[in-house]
C-alpha cells in the first residue's frame, strides 16, 4: 500500500512538471487543447513537503518501506514512461477527432455534429481519469480561436432551436473560461482574435462582440458600455486611430454599432459637445448615413441627453443636420425617414420642429417653394408634396390645402403633379395612400362639391374631350369617376339616414329599432350606414 502511494506521488511530481513545461503561452491559435487534472491538484501542499528535502550528495537517500527513493524511482520509471506517452496518445487521438470534423466550421456547429462530438469526448474520458479532453478543446484544435470565435456569435443568432443555442451559448462561455484559466487578459484575446489583421473591417466583425463579451467576463463589477471603445483607444493607440478605422470600414459599407455605441457612451460620460461629436462619426458630410435610422435616433437622443442638463441653452438635433445638409436636404430626408417604422418617430419629432420654426419665422407658402426649391412649371415630388402638405395645414389650417395648390399651380397642373406622384411610391410595402394620392382624392372630393361630374369633368379640368385627351388625362378622369361614385354613395346614404332619425325621432330610437330588425338584409345595412 505505501509503495502505491509512492508511485502516485512520483506520478503526480511528473504531471506537475509536464502541466509546466507545457503552461499555456497564447501565441497562436492552434495551443494545447486538454484539460489536465493532476492528482497534485489534491495533494498540492502535502506532495513537495514530503519529497523535496536537501541533502548531501554523499548522503544516503530517504527510505520507505525498507528501500531507496532512487530504487522506487528506477521500478517506476517504466511506468511513469507508459503514462506519459498514454497522455501523448490522447493528444493525437485528440487531434485525429478534430481532423474528422467537417472543413466548414457551421456544419460542425448543429444539433447532430456537436452530439456525436459529445459522444466521442465522453467516451476518451471515460477510459481517462486523469487527464480529459473537451468539446471546445478539439472545435478550437480543428478551427482556430478566431474562426471559432465568430461562427459561435454567428451560429447562436442563427439557430432556430432554443436548445440549440443554449448549446452554442455554453461553448462560448467554455470558450471565454478557457481563455481566462489560461491566464489571458484582454489584450491577448484582441490579438488571439486577430483583430488588428482585419484593418477597417473589424468594425463590423463579430470579433468585437466577442472581445466586449470577454471584457464583461473577466471584470463583471467594472465593465460598462465604454470599455470596448476604451480597450481599442488603448490597442490602437489613440482615439484618433479608432476613428480612422470607423470612417474607412463606414465608406466601404459596414455598420459599427457595436462600436458606435460605446464611442458614444464614452463621449456622453466626457459631456462631450453633441456638434463634435457629429463630426467624429463623420456624419456632417455624408447625408445616407447621417439619416439613417441607426443615426437619427441616436444623434437626436445624444442631443436630448447632453441639454437634459443644461436647461438654458437648449438645441435640438435638427439643428446640427440643418447647418450641415440645410433646409431643403433636411426636408427631404426627414420625409422619407418619416415612412421608415425603425425612424418614424423622430424623424417626424424633427420634422415638426421645422416645420414649426418656419411658421414662426412667418415664412409664406412661396417662401416653402423657394426653400424646397419647386419650380411650378416642373411641378412637385412626393415628399414636397408631403411637405407642402403639412406646412399649409399648420399655417391656414387643413381645409385650405388643396385651395393653395391651385392657386400655385393651376387646377389642371395640380392634378397632373398629383397623378405622376402618386405612382412613385417610396415606401411598397405600405398599405396606406401616399401623400400625393391622398391630395388627389382631396382634390377631386372638391371638385365634386362645385358640382364637378363625370360627364363634366374633363372639358372643366383639362378644357378637352374625351376623344382628344391624352392617356394620362383619361387616367385621371376614371379616378375621378371612382370618387365621385362613391362620394354620391355615401351622400345618398347619409340622406337615407337623415330622413330615418327624422322620422323616428332621434338617433336613439332609429337605433332601437333597426336592432330589433337585424335579422333582416336591408335593416343590417342600415343599421351600418348608421354606425358610420
Amino acid at each position: 500500500m505505501r509503495l502505491y502511494l509512492v508511485a502516485l506521488l512520483v506520478t503526480g511530481a511528473f504531471l506537475v512538471n509536464v502541466e509546466r513545461a507545457t503552461s499555456f503561452q497564447q501565441t497562436t491559435p492552434h495551443y494545447p487543447t486538454v484539460i489536465i487534472r493532476s492528482i497534485t491538484d489534491h495533494q498540492n501542499s502535502v506532495a513537495p513537503k514530503r519529497l523535496l528535502r536537501h541533502y548531501r550528495e554523499d548522503d544516503e537517500e530517504r527510505t520507505i518501506g525498507g528501500g531507496t527513493i532512487s530504487e522506487l524511482a528506477t521500478k517506476l520509471k517504466g511506468g511513469v514512461s507508459n503514462l506519459a506517452k498514454k497522455f501523448v496518445g490522447i493528444n493525437k487521438y485528440e487531434d485525429q477527432i478534430a481532423k474528422t470534423l467537417d472543413p466548414v466550421v457551421y456544419n460542425a456547429l448543429t444539433t447532430s455534429g456537436l452530439s456525436k462530438l459529445t459522444s466521442d469526448v465522453e467516451k476518451i474520458n471515460s477510459n481517462n481519469l486523469i487527464k480529459k479532453v473537451s468539446v471546445i478543446g478539439i472545435l478550437t484544435t480543428r478551427y482556430g480561436d478566431d474562426g471559432l470565435a465568430k461562427a459561435l456569435v454567428t451560429a447562436k443568432q442563427k439557430a432556430g432551436d432554443p436548445v440549440l443555442a443554449l448549446q452554442i451559448q455554453a461553448l462560448r462561455k467554455d470558450q471565454m473560461t478557457r481563455w481566462l484559466k489560461g491566464g489571458n487578459s484582454v489584450d491577448d484575446v484582441f490579438n488571439l482574435l486577430k483583430i488588428r489583421d482585419d484593418r477597417f473591417h473589424m468594425i463590423a466583425s463579430r470579433k468585437l462582440e466577442v472581445l466586449d463579451d470577454y471584457i464583461k467576463f473577466v471584470n463583471p463589477q467594472k465593465y460598462d458600455q465604454t470599455s470596448l471603445a476604451k480597450t481599442l483607444i488603448k490597442t490602437y493607440g489613440s482615439e484618433d486611430n479608432v476613428l480612422k478605422l470607423l470612417a474607412a470600414g463606414k465608406h466601404h459599407g459596414h455598420t459599427a454599432n457595436l462600436l458606435e455605441d460605446s464611442l458614444l457612451s464614452k463621449w456622453a460620460g466626457e459631456g462631450q459637445l453633441p456638434a463634435n461629436v457629429f463630426q467624429w462619426l463623420k456624419l456632417y458630410n455624408n447625408v445616407n448615413d447621417a439619416f439613417t435610422a441607426d443615426h437619427l435616433n441616436k444623434i437626436a437622443k445624444y442631443v436630448d441627453d447632453f441639454y437634459r442638463k443644461d436647461r438654458v441653452n437648449q438645441r435640438s438635433a435638427l439643428t446640427i443636420y440643418t447647418n450641415s445638409f440645410g433646409d431643403a436636404t433636411v426636408a427631404k430626408e426627414l420625409a422619407l425617414a418619416a415612412r421608415n417604422p425603425l425612424a418614424s418617430k423622430v424623424a417626424k419629432e424633427l420634422q415638426t420642429q421645422q416645420l414649426q420654426g418656419w411658421i414662426a419665422s412667418r415664412l409664406s407658402v412661396d417662401d416653402v417653394f423657394n426653400i424646397l426649391k419647386i419650380k411650378k412649371e416642373k411641378g412637385a415630388s412626393s415628399w414636397q408634396l408631403d411637405v407642402l402638405e403639412k406646412f399649409i395645414s399648420r399655417k391656414s389650417g387643413e381645409q385650405s390645402v388643396i385651395k393653395i395648390l391651385t392657386e400655385k399651380f393651376g387646377g389642371n397642373n395640380l392634378a397632373l403633379i398629383l397623378e405622376r406622384a402618386s405612382k412613385h411610391r417610396k415606401t411598397s410595402t405600405s398599405s396606406k395612400l401616399t401623400k400625393a394620392s391622398a391630395l388627389q382624392e382631396k382634390q377631386f372630393a372638391a371638385l365634386v362639391d362645385d358640382n364637378i361630374r363625370p360627364d363634366n369633368f374633363m372639358s372643366y379640368l383639362f378644357k378637352t374631350s374625351i376623344t382628344s385627351a391624352t392617356k394620362e388625362q383619361n387616367e385621371i378622369a376614371a379616378k375621378f369617376a371612382k370618387v365621385y361614385k362613391f362620394i354620391s354613395r355615401k351622400s345618398g346614404e347619409h340622406n337615407v339616414i337623415k330622413t330615418l332619425t327624422e322620422q323616428f325621432g332621434g338617433n336613439r330610437n332609429l337605433a332601437t329599432i333597426l336592432e330589433r330588425t337585424s335579422k333582416s338584409r336591408d335593416a343590417t345595412i342600415l343599421q351600418k350606414q348608421q354606425f358610420i
